[in-house]
């Protein structure tokens, strides 16, 4: 915020402008780690939110894939990829006609 007080101008990837261009490197490899670790987390939580419903009734069923017999909670749902992908695509779409700054 501050940054965007003192440089008006620069309203563009104010973010990446804000860091010393020694730290660019780091941060960028940061984004990227914080990006994937963000990914995957709301994949499992996909599955897991699917699973349980199923469990209740509340959710059509599904074919559930046990992929570690050890560890109940890790399960693969093939149509729930399905429906993330097209919720992923559907919300692509519908913010892509937003005017950029």
């Amino acid at each position: 915020m501050v940054y965007m007080v003192e440089f008006p101008d620069s309203n563009s990837n104010s973010f990446f402008l804000s860091i010393p261009n020694s730290l660019l490197g780091p941060m960028v490899a940061l984004c990227i780690a914080a990006t994937i670790i963000a990914s995957q987390s709301l994949i499992t939580s996909v599955f897991s939110l699917v699973s349980q419903a199923m469990a209740l009734d509340a959710f059509p069923t599904m074919k559930v894939k046990h992929t570690d017999a050890s560890f109940h909670g890790q399960v693969y749902i093939a149509p729930a990829c399905y429906i993330h992908m097209t919720a992923t695509l559907v919300s692509i779409l519908f913010f892509f006609p937003a005017p950029f700054p």
